[in-house]
C-alpha cells in the first residue's frame, strides 16, 4: 500500500514536470515568430453607414461591427496554429458580393458561407499582414407589377329595342286574350 502511494505521487510529479516543459517549449518555439495580423475592411455600395455585424469564432471568439465609410475597418492578431472563422451577418436588403484577401506565405485562407477561415501557420516576415475586403451591395427592392383588377362581368340587360319588342308582343298577346273572352254567346 505504501509503495502504491509513492508510485502514484511519482506519476503525478512526472506528469506535472512534463506539462511545464511542454508549455516552456511551445513558448520558445513561438518566440521568434510574429503573429498573424488580420485586417478586415467593409466596402458597401452605396456607402451609407449601414451597420454590418461580424463574428469571429474558433480559437478566438468575439464580434465587431463595421460601417462604410465611417468605422470601415478593424484588425486583430492570431498566434501560430490558431484557426478562426470570420463571418458576416448580411443585413436585409444587402448581398455579400465577394471577399477579396491577400494571402501571404504561412497563412491558409479558405472561403466559408458568408465569410473566411484563417489558419495561421508561420508568419516570419515583417509586414506580412492579411487584408480582407468584404464587398456588399444593396439589392434593389423587388418591383411588383400593379395589381390587376378582376374584369367586371357585364350583367345581361335588355336593350331599348328589346324592351320595345317585348312591349309590342305583350300588347298583341293582351289584345288577343281580350278578344277571345268577348266571343259572342250563341
Amino acid at each position: 500500500m505504501r509503495y502504491t502511494r509513492s508510485l502514484i505521487s511519482f506519476v503525478f510529479l512526472i506528469m506535472f514536470v512534463g506539462l511545464a516543459l511542454l508549455f516552456l517549449i511551445s513558448d520558445f518555439a513561438n518566440a521568434g515568430l510574429s503573429p498573424c495580423s488580420i485586417g478586415i475592411e467593409k466596402i458597401a455600395i452605396p456607402a451609407d453607414n449601414t451597420p454590418f455585424d461580424f463574428s469571429v469564432t474558433g480559437d478566438q471568439t468575439f464580434g465587431f461591427t463595421l460601417r462604410d465609410p465611417n468605422q470601415s475597418s478593424t484588425s486583430f492578431n492570431l498566434i501560430n496554429s490558431d484557426t478562426v472563422d470570420v463571418t458576416e451577418e448580411v443585413p436585409l436588403g444587402w448581398v455579400l458580393d465577394e471577399i477579396e484577401c491577400t494571402e501571404p506565405p504561412g497563412v491558409i485562407i479558405s472561403e466559408i458561407p458568408f465569410g473566411i477561415r484563417f489558419l495561421c501557420m508561420d508568419m516570419t516576415g515583417p509586414g506580412d499582414a492579411i487584408q480582407c475586403n468584404f464587398i456588399n451591395r444593396m439589392e434593389a427592392p423587388p418591383t411588383q407589377p400593379p395589381p390587376t383588377l378582376a374584369p367586371i362581368s357585364e350583367i345581361p340587360t335588355i336593350s331599348q329595342w328589346g324592351l320595345i319588342s317585348l312591349a309590342v308582343v305583350l300588347g298583341i298577346l293582351g289584345i288577343a286574350i281580350l278578344r277571345l273572352r268577348k266571343v259572342p254567346k250563341v
